[in-house]
């Protein structure tokens, strides 16, 4: 179970309504503060005023970020919430609620460890019921997660992982798509990343069943899929789906499947752990289970040569891929889960057509210090970081030409039975008819123009008229 340390941030009013525009803007905040130090134990409650100055508006969860200067530390603040009703600190103390802990708020950011101000925590919780709910839903959502092993917070993180790079690929912003809390959806454990997420019910909505069929494939797989997730980011939704029929603790490890409609194709990224080694972290090879995994995508990409795509009877331009090879394998140190966490795991994403030669490479480029072969961040020859892989695919530069129905249901029924959780992910348009949508707003458009131009005197008339 964790303590919570304290921090108070009441910056001048100008620097609070910049941050209050980003957070509106959906863009990740943080702050510099004095350089503080938090225990493994510790995680860190911060009290906003971004409205007015010493009128506490927001709470945050903080992480401590990389030096801002000297002395000075950024703290990134996440998982923010408003208020509903703000708390003007002088009318609080004046009141005895806050009475005689006021050096916590002297001066614009203020640090306490949790055993300097547990009397203030306690104060607050019990005086202000939305600070209690708070504090609340997180240690609750926090006790499910201590209660996973260390392989299961893998698994987690890594399915994790996938949702985020989903959603960064769907050009939607993660901290403003979900509210991770498996307590909020009345779970009593952590059976995947999926707990904490709220399901979308089976046939609960046409629109979205609608949706979810424009996936090539969609409907020969959707029995094998028991987990509907819709997110959403302003008038950008996302559809997760998630599949594993083994337990957490005997998952092997996670695969995402992306659809990407606008260039309708597929992308297929494979998550390995990589283990720690003095600074750096390595993935030991040959490895009999990706050496067996890698079987099943040559199989797979046999298929998806010799298949012809339902709907197209002759290449076209815009299936044009740098690279039609949909594998990638995303080696990625061992990284711990943590629910209010919006960040990728750092890692390197390098397609299989590379791994391959990595693995039969015998310039000894590969060979570690006690003579077995091992990839690392140093010894890689060039590798995709998060942001440039989904860049890439959201351009379409990567992933499979347009594909017959029947590929997704190969890949899923090739991962479905191999221990492994599967996540597949679509950003689809929400218009049944986009080019009727189009011609009719250009026809009310035109319309709209005739009728401003029929209303309109020609202006040497309305010169003569007066004279």
């Amino acid at each position: 179970m964790f303590q919570i340390a304290f921090q108070y941030l009441n910056p001048s009013r100008r620097r609070g309504k910049v941050l209050l525009k980003n957070w509106v803007a959906g863009s990740d905040i943080s702050e510099p503060v004095n350089e503080f130090t938090l225990e493994n134990n510790e995680r860190l409650l911060v009290l906003m005023c971004l409205r007015q100055r010493e009128v506490i508006s927001h709470l945050s969860w903080g992480r401590k970020g990389d030096r801002a200067g000297t002395a000075l530390t950024k703290l990134n603040l996440e998982r923010i919430h408003e208020l509903s009703s703000p708390i003007k600190l002088a009318s609080a103390i004046g009141s005895g609620y806050l009475n005689g802990v006021e050096r916590f708020f002297e001066g614009s950011e203020v640090f306490a460890s949790s055993g300097e101000c547990s009397e203030l925590l306690d104060r607050l919780c019990s005086n202000f019921a939305e600070i209690d709910a708070y504090v609340s839903e997180s240690i609750a959502d926090y006790v499910l997660v201590d209660e996973l092993t260390p392989h299961k917070k893998l698994i987690v993180r890594q399915e994790h992982d996938a949702v985020e790079m989903a959603l960064r690929i769907a050009g939607m912003i993660p901290r403003k798509s979900y509210r991770w809390s498996p307590t909020q959806q009345g779970e009593k454990s952590i059976a995947s990343f999926f707990s904490g997420l709220k399901p979308e019910r089976s046939g609960e909505d046409d629109v979205v069943r609608w949706d979810a069929d424009k996936i090539p494939g969609f409907s020969l797989v959707k029995k094998e899929l028991f987990g509907h997730y819709i997110l959403k980011n302003g008038s950008s939704t996302l559809h997760t789906f998630h599949a594993n029929k083994t337990p957490l603790e005997n998952t092997l490890g996670v695969d995402l499947i992306y659809f990407n409609e606008s260039h309708k194709n597929f992308v297929f990224v494979q998550y390995k752990m990589a283990e720690p080694q003095g600074k750096t972290h390595i993935f030991r090879f040959p490895d009999e289970q990706l050496t067996e995994e890698i079987k099943r995508m040559d199989n797979l990409l046999s298929a998806l040569d010799s298949g012809t795509p339902d709907d197209v009877s002759s290449p076209v331009a815009t299936g044009f891929r740098m690279l039609g090879d949909p594998f990638f394998l995303k080696f990625c140190p061992k990284d711990m889960f943590l629910p209010d966490q919006n960040e990728q795991v750092r890692g390197m994403v390098i397609p299989v057509s590379l791994w391959k030669l990595i693995e039969n490479d015998s310039s000894g480029r590969f060979v570690g210090p006690g003579g077995g072969r091992l990839l690392s961040f140093e010894n890689c020859p060039r590798y995709l970081d998060n942001t440039r892989f989904i860049a890439l695919v959201q351009e379409g530069w990567f992933g499979t030409e347009e594909v017959s129905s029947t590929f997704l249901e190969q890949v899923i029924s090739e991962i479905i039975n191999t221990k492994r959780s599967l996540i597949l992910a679509a950003k689809i348009s929400s218009d049944p008819e986009p080019a009727a949508s189009i011609v009719a707003t250009r026809k009310r458009a035109s319309k709209k123009k005739k009728s401003s131009r029929a209303g309109r005197k020609p202006r040497g008339r309305i010169g003569l008229s007066k004279f």
